[in-house]
């Protein structure tokens, strides 16, 4: 029996700026101040019991950038992270949304500043408001010691890539294996 495959959420950001602390707050409701860089993790994401995407933390340093296409193309949903402490990282996302933009205009995305709860801030609420309204995506601060900020980013997200899959013609194969997939997970958890 083949197994349909999940929707793909790749995170996407410099190293450094959290992604992989917002995926364990996330998946173990633990924070670490300890920093391992991460070149690549695959997770699945669950509600009740059931799988509904996967998570495709990814690499940040420089010397992967080649790979970030591949991501692009690959994921259905994207979170863009940066630290509002840095805002050589802040940049790195404006240069993704314009990516992202050329390559996958439709994709939903949301953008993330964390570590706003540390001191030294480079980049204003504004400027991220202001980087979400040109992508027309959500904008959210978060710190990833805080678990209720960390699920309400996933949740929303999620919620925007299940919405876009709806107002989308459902013409495409892809399209119609996400929305059977859809429809099977709302039956399950009525």
């Amino acid at each position: 029996m083949k197994m349909k495959s999940l929707p793909v959420l790749s995170l996407l950001g410099r190293d450094g700026v959290g992604k992989t602390a917002l995926v364990t707050q996330l998946t173990k409701q633990e924070f670490s101040l300890f920093y391992e860089p991460t070149i690549e993790q695959k997770l699945t994401i669950q509600k009740d019991k059931i799988p509904v995407y996967q998570i495709y933390d990814t690499a940040g340093r420089a010397e992967f950038d080649s790979l970030r296409q591949e991501y692009i193309d690959h994921s259905d949903f994207i979170l863009l992270v940066f630290a509002v402490t840095c805002s050589d990282t802040y940049q790195y996302v404006s240069e993704l949304c314009d990516q992202i933009q050329l390559r996958k205009p439709s994709t939903p995305i949301m953008i993330v500043g964390t570590k706003i709860d540390l001191k030294n801030r480079q980049v204003s609420q504004e400027e991220g408001h202001a980087l979400a309204s040109r992508m027309k995506c959500d904008y959210m601060e978060v710190s990833a010691k805080n678990p209720t900020e960390i699920i309400s980013v996933f949740d929303k997200l999620y919620d925007s890539f299940i919405a876009s899959q709806t107002t989308e013609s459902k013409g495409t194969p892809i399209l119609r294996r996400k929305n059977s997939f859809k429809h099977k997970l709302k039956k399950l958890l009525m």
